[in-house]
């Protein structure tokens, strides 16, 4: 074992990997293998691949260099992973089977050996630490495509880059002349800037490897759909399809969020439906990844598909329970609270929670669940009107006035459909009736059921109920033997100055028939003409009446009297009277309907 620094030796490059290091070192003191001279050092090639600390030291000493450069420069072993600079690569993000290389590169170093005099100028080509990133295909500084050597050429040298590449040195030119001259992505300018200076901000929280290759997975989806072929991919594809998907994970996770939720087709209905079919092979990836550095992306993701995804409690999503719902469609909701799709649909539909859309599939249509889970309960509960009538015991024309004036609501005003009545609503109504009626085992006298009383009284039961709700009634009853809205009673006199409406303030024409003696023609005939009406409501009836107000009707009965008038009021019989008025040179008023007798009072005094 040597234990003196070595008489030949070369500083170690920004770049250069602690291997390539190594093998420079051996071929510089004409070493026959890169495994021979670290035997030689007292070490072995296998520790120094492994980034073992006490290997790294005694090159430090050998070579003359600082312990912390050569640290930097070596990949070290990190459970099944390798690190370097602090950034974890993975069997994904790195070939190790593989010896990867820019030829132009390895002739630049060439001809720098040259020009420092160098007496062996081959033997300073050494190997860069992204070319060992699967990712990293197209070499920054040249823009050209790496070559690579198979691991069947160089089983022997699997960690000996220096060996491996040094009989391809006296034909760099020819390797790259059959490699594709292209520019570098902004990908592979991440990846090496990352790889040798490190990385922060939102994406350095994400690991190398996952960065390296959910570049590559989003970017084939982005460019070929959601099943791309990517397991028939070459070269040139994978680099086509890093860089696209990097143009979107460098604009935040938020933006690569947004770029998923763009996947969904809301035309396609799938039994399969979520996530796993909407991304396809990202979401495939992201299942399948065992790193643990992809937690802080998982994260984000779990938290975007509960948000976004009808994804019930006590389902795993990459790895984590679901505690709460987030979201719901109209299937999840039908299935979780007892409903017909066809049923709840037009619910949620006339309640503005989602959108009237015909052609959209019920598993499709979503809607948050915590700001409506109230309106779900109740819809679980809601009956059909028919049922609702049974349930409070009265007939189809009771109810539909009670919901009318408002005293039952449907639980949503649907267009379509049917409504649905809430049961606790319907029970609450018929307590409010009945909790403080006195119970009775037979109707007692002077107390109606609302049905009877209504006719009596000749109002709309909504105003009964209305009147026992509000406690405006003191006389109220139950009957034992009967439930519900039929079984309540109530007090017709109580009820009777409670529901009459205003007084007419006006006299209507059966009354103007019977005051004045004249058929109902004729006086229908004067209306208008002298008898000006107006419209008003009657009081028990509730329907618009025709009525001469009272003045106007006073100040026609001064002016004017009828003939049947004057003659009770002379004790005689009208045709009498009228032979009486003759004789004196009095006869009816013209402009009168024929057979109505008026006479002006002026004439008769």
């Amino acid at each position: 074992m040597v234990t003196k620094r070595l008489r030949l030796n070369t500083p170690i490059k920004a770049d250069q990997t602690l291997l390539s290091y190594v093998g420079e070192l051996a071929l510089m003191n004409l070493q026959p293998s890169t495994s021979d001279f670290c035997l030689d050092m007292g070490t072995n090639l296998h520790a120094l691949a492994m980034g073992e600390a006490a290997a790294i030291e005694r090159i430090a000493f050998v070579s003359g260099s600082a312990v912390c450069d050569i640290d930097r420069a070596a990949f070290q072993r990190k459970g099944r992973a390798m690190t370097f600079r602090g950034q974890t690569l993975t069997l994904q993000a790195r070939s190790p089977q593989v010896i990867r290389f820019c030829p132009q590169c390895l002739m630049d170093d060439v001809a720098r050996a040259e020009q420092a005099g160098f007496r062996r100028p081959q033997r300073h080509a050494y190997g860069r630490a992204q070319w060992l990133v699967t990712q990293y295909r197209t070499c920054t500084s040249h823009s050209l495509q790496l070559a690579a050597i198979p691991s069947e050429k160089y089983s022997n040298l699997r960690h000996d880059f220096a060996g491996a590449v040094l009989p391809l040195l006296g034909r760099l030119a020819e390797l790259g002349a059959d490699l594709a001259q292209r520019p570098a992505s902004d990908f592979e300018r991440y990846l090496e800037h990352r790889l040798l200076n490190g990385a922060d901000g939102e994406l350095g929280e994400i690991g190398f490897s996952i960065i390296s290759r959910f570049c590559e997975v989003l970017g084939a989806v982005a460019l070929y759909g959601r099943r791309p072929p990517h397991l028939g991919f070459d070269d040139a594809t994978w680099q086509q399809a890093g860089a696209a998907g990097f143009a979107i994970v460098e604009r935040g996770i938020d933006h690569v969020l947004e770029f998923l939720g763009s996947l969904r087709r809301p035309e396609e209905r799938d039994s399969r439906d979520g996530a796993h079919n909407d991304w396809g092979i990202v979401h495939d990836w992201m299942e399948d990844t065992r790193d643990e550095e992809i937690e802080p992306l998982l994260e984000r993701v779990r938290d975007h598909i509960e948000a976004n995804y009808p994804i019930a409690p006590g389902k795993m999503v990459f790895g984590r329970f679901v505690q709460k719902r987030k979201m719901h469609s109209v299937w999840t909701a039908a299935k979780e609270y007892g409903l017909l799709g066809s049923v709840l649909r037009p619910q949620l539909v006339g309640a503005g929670v989602v959108p009237d859309d015909p052609d959209a599939y019920d598993n499709h249509l979503l809607f948050p669940a915590a700001p409506h889970s109230h309106l779900l309960e109740r819809l679980s509960r809601g009956i059909s009107a028919l049922h609702a009538q049974q349930r409070i015991n009265c007939e189809r024309q009771v109810f539909g006035p009670l919901v009318k004036a408002g005293i039952l609501a449907p639980i949503v005003d649907v267009a379509s459909g049917y409504p649905l009545f809430d049961t606790a609503d319907l029970d609450a109504f018929i307590d409010r009736l009945l909790n403080v009626a006195t119970p009775y085992k037979t109707k007692p006298d002077g107390l109606e059921t609302i049905a009877t009383a209504r006719k009596w009284l000749i109002c709309a039961q909504p105003e009964i109920v209305k009147l026992i709700l509000d406690g405006r009634l003191k006389s109220v009853g139950k009957l034992e033997d009967e439930v519900g809205f039929a079984a309540v009673l109530v007090d017709p006199l109580e009820v009777a100055p409670l529901v009459r409406g205003k007084e007419l303030g006006g006299i209507v024409v059966v009354d103007i028939v019977a005051d004045l003696g004249i058929h109902f023609a004729g006086v229908m005939e004067m209306l208008e003409v002298h008898l000006p009406t107006v419209e008003r409501m009657h009081p028990t009836r509730r329907c618009l009446q025709r009525v001469v107000d009272e003045t106007v009707y006073a100040k026609f009965k001064a002016k004017y009297a009828s003939l049947r008038n004057l003659a009770r009021a002379a004790g005689v019989h009208s045709r009498t009277k009228m032979v009486e008025l003759r004789k004196r040179g009095i006869h009816p008023e013209p402009g009168f309907p024929d057979r109505v007798h008026l006479y002006l009072r002026s004439k008769l005094e």
